[in-house]
């Protein structure tokens, strides 16, 4: 039974490539943990991160001689690492120290 592929826009943009759901799902848990969770990340630490990402790989495409530059790789380092926040509190190693 062959089945249909979806015509819907986003879905098809999905399933291009996986990084597209990879970025989607890393950028919903680092609103989720700077918004809700109150992780020690504020804007101007990511808005620097995800520049510095993005302009290390611009300029290694250059370098290494790349075909084309291609975002998508440095998207998933840069917001794996902003997402990788610390509460505010920092949690005791031992709770009998």
């Amino acid at each position: 039974m062959p089945t249909e592929r979806s015509t819907l826009p986003f879905v098809r943009f999905f399933i291009a490539d996986p990084r597209h759901y990879q970025i989607a799902v890393l950028f919903s848990l680092l609103i989720y943990g700077a918004g809700w969770l109150a992780f020690d990340v504020n804007g101007r630490q990511i808005f620097v991160l995800l520049g510095s990402v993005l302009i290390v790989q611009y300029f290694c495409t250059g370098f290494f001689t790349a075909p084309s530059f291609d975002p998508r790789s440095a998207l998933i380092s840069g917001l794996s690492l902003c997402a990788d926040g610390t509460p505010h509190e920092p949690r005791r190693r031992n709770a009998g120290e």
